[in-house]
């Protein structure tokens, strides 16, 4: 008998526990609830020391690891180059989308995807301002004589976060309001082979992107900070 009412117990429990998760399953994409300009309206064409050129350098497309282009609404890559001839560039993939299943693919998957190894793997809190800085990730990749550290930093809804259990916590606040969290990767890269001097201008280009941006667009693209 108290078998009986155990098991009758537990399926109670799961009945209520299922109604609960169906409830806090939200149903107002945040990108339709806040529309978005388009990515190739928003992004900068000049900053501080820097400005968008045209070359032939191979920007490695972060849309080519994922199979599935469903992930991805919108697209952007340009180069942009300081007065002292440093190039940088720059990659941006927005998904109107970031439940689990739909994450934007990380430079993690698709530069081993499309070639290069990954020497070095480094979270860091990237410091963009005065008293600014957002979660982002410094990786070191090469392929064959070709080096290319880089910076990445990926959003859900207005927040940068490391894992995906910081993902899964951010998302659960969202859907405590009825919103699915769009989202973006942001990629800068180089081609230059010293190490800290690819650091410095890389960090220069986004604390210049981030000092010249609208209050929207900050927080679009570099979250609301950590």
């Amino acid at each position: 008998m108290k078998l009986r009412h155990s098991s009758l117990l537990i399926g109670i429990l799961a009945v209520l526990a299922s109604a609960v998760a169906y409830s806090l399953r939200p149903s107002l994409l945040m990108a339709d609830a806040y529309p978005r300009m388009p990515l190739a309206l928003e992004m900068p064409t000049v900053l501080q020391r820097w400005q968008k050129v045209s070359n032939d350098i191979a920007v490695v497309d972060p849309t080519q690891e994922a199979v599935l282009e469903y992930l991805y609404a919108e697209t952007f890559a340009a180069t942009y180059r300081d007065h002292n001839n440093h190039l940088v560039m720059l990659s941006v993939a927005y998904g109107r989308d970031q439940s689990d299943g739909h994450e934007v693919h990380k430079p993690d998957l698709c530069y081993p995807a499309q070639g290069f190894s990954i020497l070095e793997s480094t979270p860091v809190n990237l410091k963009i301002g005065a008293d600014y800085s957002i979660s982002a990730k410094y990786l070191k990749t090469v392929k064959g004589d070709r080096p290319e550290p880089l910076l990445y930093w990926t959003t859900v809804g207005n927040r940068t976060y490391q894992g995906k259990l910081e993902k899964k916590r951010i998302g659960f606040e969202y859907a405590l309001k009825n919103l699915i969290p769009d989202g973006l990767v942001v990629r800068v890269s180089t081609i230059e082979n010293d190490d800290e001097e690819a650091k410095r201008f890389m960090n220069d280009f986004v604390s210049d992107w981030y000092a010249g941006a609208s209050e929207a667009s900050r927080q679009r693209f570099f979250g609301k900070g950590i």
